[in-house]
């Protein structure tokens, strides 16, 4: 069979997608010196990864150090390190996995490109995929291209996060299904890319070839992420892994999809070749106007990070602080007797908290709320009327709470008391959606 394609036949929607959901069997077309570069892509990619995932495991916490030590100084690393633990905790899962996925493309593209590129050039030529020559851009000219693409990474993954840190359901599953679209795109643009770029291809032009067959594009991404997406589902089956488990299982599917994508990205490109002959580059204006929108989106990331980090840091204080409750200044005021009978009894109960501040600044506290838990059930709420702690001094405040529970638990009497079965917590909002727990009373659950 014939797989050379000319600029005269331009397949169309249904048959470019078609061509897409078989590209995974067009592997099999490739010639014995392009099996060579695949395997030793594949390994390449292997060790990268893999010894990504061991040196995160085993030296996560010195990994952390390092970084904030070499990005903030001393009075902003807890702070940093605040903002960063409670960013990714407020983040769906599959989008910090998405996000994973999607940064393993870059790193490996980046450092592998070589390898890549001989894969998906002698592929091209042995197996007579496109009978054009090629035209290959200067080296400086793919570099500018490599540093653009990776701009857009960086300002789409950070909007990803931004939508998926707000507290709204709706936002939560928009950063979602924004991460499935973005990790198919990555995909894309990674794999079927190079082939196009070597007849003169900038991405400029290559994504209105995606354009016009947009679902081309997102099948291809679909079919090589939709392994890693399993691996996903059978994590949530089983909630026991720990990260260190699921990171080599991502990693290790991961890297198979991506020299198989190498491979299938090449020929797929080869399909599309036609459709990206009658496309021309964009114009220098609609190219500026790209340009000035991914910087004005990595702007918006910078202000959004920056503030929300700064208010952080100026709120850091207060997670430095000691917090007690005096057991001692528990009052409570018992029910009467007639409202045992009733399915719940109001038990009014006031202690004093001890706010420590062993820092050399002033600590205000603000917003927030206390919680009252029994066995993991919410009881009762409050909260800390505003105040302020000076430095290196201590300040007593009273909480004054109506405790809802059950007759049975009042009439055990001890039981009411037994501090293994309560919790209390203090929410302290740090900044706008950043709410922030400490822990007044009991173990964390």
């Amino acid at each position: 069979m014939n797989e050379t394609h000319r600029k005269g036949h331009e397949p169309g929607a249904t048959e470019s997608f078609a061509q897409a959901l078989s590209s995974p069997a067009a592997i099999i077309r490739m010639p014995g010196r392009s099996w060579g570069y695949f395997w030793v892509y594949l390994a390449l990619a292997a060790s990268l990864l893999f010894a990504t995932a061991w040196l995160f495991g085993a030296h996560r916490d010195r990994i952390e150090r390092l970084v904030l030590d070499y990005l903030f100084p001393e009075s902003w690393q807890f702070a940093a390190g605040t903002l960063v633990e409670h960013f990714f905790a407020a983040q769906h899962r599959a989008v910090i996995i998405n996000a994973i996925v999607a940064s393993s493309l870059i790193a490996v593209s980046i450092t592998l490109f070589p390898v890549k590129e001989r894969l998906s050039a002698s592929f091209e030529v042995g197996a007579r995929l496109v009978d054009e020559p090629m035209r290959e851009l200067p080296l400086r000219m793919q570099a500018w291209q490599e540093i653009k693409l990776f701009a857009l990474f960086i300002a789409v993954q950070g909007t990803i996060f931004l939508i998926g840190f707000a507290p709204d359901r709706a936002y939560k599953l928009l950063a979602v299904a924004l991460g499935y679209l973005f990790i198919c795109f990555t995909f894309a643009a990674d794999f079927i890319s190079p082939l196009l770029q070597r007849h003169g291809g900038h991405y400029s032009r290559i994504f209105k070839t995606f354009l016009r067959r947009p679902l081309t594009a997102l099948a291809f991404g679909a079919l090589f992420s939709a392994p890693v997406q399993i691996v996903e589902l059978v994590w949530q089956i089983n909630p026991s892994w720990t990260w260190n488990t699921a990171l080599f299982l991502l990693f290790g599917v991961n890297v198979v999809c991506i020299a198989w994508a190498a491979a299938s990205g090449t020929w797929l490109g080869a399909q599309l070749f036609a459709v990206f002959a009658r496309v021309h580059r964009s114009s220098a204006a609609t190219r500026t106007v790209a340009s000035l929108t991914v910087l004005a989106l990595l702007a918006l990331n910078g202000y959004a990070y920056g503030s929300l980090g700064l208010a952080v840091h100026h709120k850091s204080q207060i997670l430095k602080c000691n917090y007690n409750i005096d057991f001692g200044s528990i009052d409570v005021d018992m029910p009467r007797l007639r409202s045992l009978l009733d399915d719940q009894v109001e038990v009014g109960m006031r202690a004093d908290v001890r706010i420590d501040n062993p820092t050399p600044f002033d600590v205000v506290i603000e917003d927030n709320e206390v919680v009252v838990t029994h066995r993991g059930q919410k009881v009762a709420h409050t909260s800390i009327a505003p105040m302020s702690v000076p430095a290196g001094s201590q300040v007593t405040q009273q909480l004054q709470f109506t405790l809802a529970v059950k007759p049975s638990l009042v009439a055990k009497g001890r039981a009411l008391f037994d501090r293994e079965a309560w919790q209390m917590t203090l929410y302290v909002d740090v900044a706008p959606h950043f709410r922030v727990p400490i822990l007044l009373l009991g173990q964390p659950r």
